[in-house]
């Protein structure tokens, strides 16, 4: 009960106020994003020498609509993606302590790791999310899911201790790649419907967050052990690295008239 009710109190005292600061968009505050570079302008609606209708590259600077992102390649890649992401890491967050007392540690101990990977994360996401306005932000995620596939991987076949602040790095590095998750939706697919499509993504990886801690919990039951079903996860985050790296900026033609 004292948790919650200082969680509430901080809710109050911090989050509410600090919500109030947050504007509506950049416009709102008198700032052109195509002051920033080509790859925040919307794409030219055709030449205006055109002689009758024509098909038109648009590029990812114009708002898709949400029928558009749907019948793009790319969407499904990304959902199935942050699904994989965000479903994973709510497992091994709920049975983070018991997987560490598996790997041999104390509950205390396993608490403090868990705790380190939190505080660990805190830069890395800082860090990351920075390289994401160099570098396209759907390769930093794969990379990170990569990474977090090999944490696994090593936690489950090396038997020593210290794999665990291995693994704890690991995590890190790839909850600090998770930054740019929301970053990718927006740079493809713009921001005027972003929320109806993060909403649609939201729907399956709410989904996965509920059933892997469950399923991490039947194993474990059933096993005894948490490495099949840590190679599951492991796989799973194998898979989302791949989906965020066959991602690419979707290209939409459209009718043009004169």
């Amino acid at each position: 009960r004292e948790v919650m009710l200082y969680a509430g109190i901080f809710v109050a005292a911090i989050v509410v106020p600090a919500s109030l600061l947050i504007r509506r968009s950049p416009e709102s505050m008198g700032v052109n994003l195509a002051d920033f570079g080509e790859e925040f302008e919307s794409a030219p609606a055709g030449s205006a020498h055109s002689d009758g209708p024509q098909e038109t590259e648009i590029s990812t600077g114009r708002d898709f609509t949400v029928g558009e992102a749907l019948r793009t390649p790319s969407f499904w890649f990304i959902l199935l993606g942050s699904a994989f992401r965000i479903s994973v890491t709510g497992g091994i967050l709920v049975h983070g302590i018991p997987i560490m007392v598996w790997k041999g540690t104390s509950e205390q101990t396993g608490a403090d790791v868990i705790a380190l990977l939190f505080l660990t994360s805190i830069p890395t996401r800082f860090l990351i999310g920075m390289s994401g306005v160099r570098f396209a932000g759907q390769y930093l995620l794969a990379a990170g899911m990569a990474v977090g596939s090999a944490s696994l991987l090593g936690l489950i076949i090396i038997g020593d201790i210290w794999i665990v602040y291995v693994f704890v790095v690991g995590m890190a590095l790839l909850e600090g790649a998770a930054t740019l998750n929301w970053v990718v939706v927006g740079n493809f697919f713009g921001r005027r419907n972003f929320a109806t499509l993060t909403g649609i993504i939201s729907i399956f990886y709410s989904t996965g967050m509920m059933l892997t801690p469950i399923f991490l919990g039947w194993m474990f039951d059933k096993t005894g052990s948490y490495t099949t079903s840590l190679l599951t996860l492991a796989a799973l985050y194998g898979a989302s690295a791949v989906l965020f790296g066959i991602s690419r900026p979707p290209r939409l033609l459209s009718a043009r008239q004169p």
